[in-house]
């Protein structure tokens, strides 16, 4: 309709002149509009061609009308003007005036982009706040995680000394005990080799025999008569070498027996040390897989800290990114606030001063509202 309505304005305004008779008199608004002097040229006609060529939706062939009309609309004084030149008049005043709109669009844009930056702000300085705080949480996790390792390669250690300890001392206590095995299996061996044969009625040796009496409480006298009892054969023995062969006998028997113990216990305490080294190995066992398991919930709480303090750092380049945005949006709004401020002062004016009068002024607005 505003197209329509320009182009019907346009045609009334150049049609009435050129069509008109020479010499006829001219009636109506329209015809006396016509037959006016053509206007000279105004310089407040720059600003509303200015404001005009502004309109962004106008396309060209209705910029060109609009323009057209202003020498033989705007340019006529105002009480001189006729119906079709007050048309043009208002249809020129309505484009300026959604030039205006425009540009108070434009403004409220960036106003509008403004404020969502300043409430991005706000939700910047919460998500630093946030990924503070899970860092903090982290930091507290790494260092939990962190005693525990450390305690549990302390047990780790302990157990692994422990194990040490009790397989060094079974491996001491198998020696002795391979020792005593050796004393009894040589004691019983120099007893059937040397003393059963005198048992028998035969000769036999008591030198041999001798250092199983160390530490008996064999009567001195006898262990001093042995000898040459020892040496004579059964049948020229009489009734106290027989006695003297008997206590021989239970000397040694008793010696043989005193030297089972420790075997007979050597072999019930390795049993012990054996289930011992079980249990410790088990034990070292045990605490390796906690170390290790500790090392690896370390290693997964450093990895939770590296992740938080790169969100942390993304966090704070944002926040330090929006300054720079704020200003850039702040001079946004700036630059379109003084478009439209200066075409309110410079174009706006110009077809105000035009429409309320339309002579020649004697100072034009200046631009930029200078």
């Amino acid at each position: 309709q505003t197209l329509q309505r320009i182009t019907a304005t346009r045609s009334l305004l150049t049609a009435s002149a050129s069509n008109m008779p020479k010499g006829a008199k001219r009636t109506g608004e329209c015809h006396a509009a016509a037959a006016a002097k053509k206007p000279r040229a105004n310089p407040n006609f720059a600003g509303v061609q200015a404001g005009i060529e502004m309109h962004s939706a106008l396309p060209e062939s209705v910029k060109k009308m609009l323009l057209a009309c202003i020498p033989n609309g705007l340019g006529v004084p105002a009480d001189e003007r006729g119906g079709c030149q007050e048309q043009a008049v208002r249809m020129i005043g309505e484009v300026m005036e959604e030039v205006r709109m425009q540009l108070q669009r434009a403004v409220d844009a960036e106003e509008e982009k403004m404020r969502e930056i300043e409430a991005s702000k706000a939700e910047l300085e919460a998500a630093v706040a946030a990924a503070t705080s899970v860092m903090a949480g982290v930091e507290e996790e790494v260092q939990t995680k962190t005693a525990s390792l450390e305690a549990a390669t302390a047990a780790s250690g302990a157990a692994k000394a422990e194990l040490s300890e009790k397989t060094e001392a079974n491996i001491a206590a198998g020696r002795e005990h391979d020792a005593a095995v050796a004393r009894l299996k040589s004691a019983e061996a120099s007893v059937a080799e040397h003393f059963a044969p005198l048992v028998a009625g035969g000769a036999g040796s008591f030198e041999a025999l001798l250092p199983l009496l160390e530490g008996t409480n064999v009567d001195a006298s006898l262990i001093s008569a042995l000898p040459s009892i020892c040496a004579k054969a059964g049948a020229e023995r009489g009734s106290f070498d027989a006695v003297a062969i008997e206590e021989l006998g239970k000397a040694l028997e008793a010696k043989v027996s005193a030297l089972r113990g420790p075997v007979r216990e050597g072999e019930q305490a390795a049993q012990v040390r054996v289930a011992d080294i079980q249990a410790a190995t088990a034990k070292a066992e045990e605490a390796a897989q906690s170390q290790a398991a500790a090392a690896d919930d370390l290693a997964a709480a450093m990895q939770r800290k590296q992740q938080a303090s790169d969100e942390v750092d993304k966090a704070r380049t944002a926040l330090g990114a929006h300054e720079p945005a704020l200003g850039a949006a702040d001079e946004s709004r700036s630059k379109a606030k003084a478009a439209l401020d200066e075409y309110v002062a410079y174009n706006i004016l110009c077809y105000e001063v035009l429409r309320d009068d339309g002579r020649e002024p004697s100072k034009a607005p200046a631009q930029g509202g200078a």
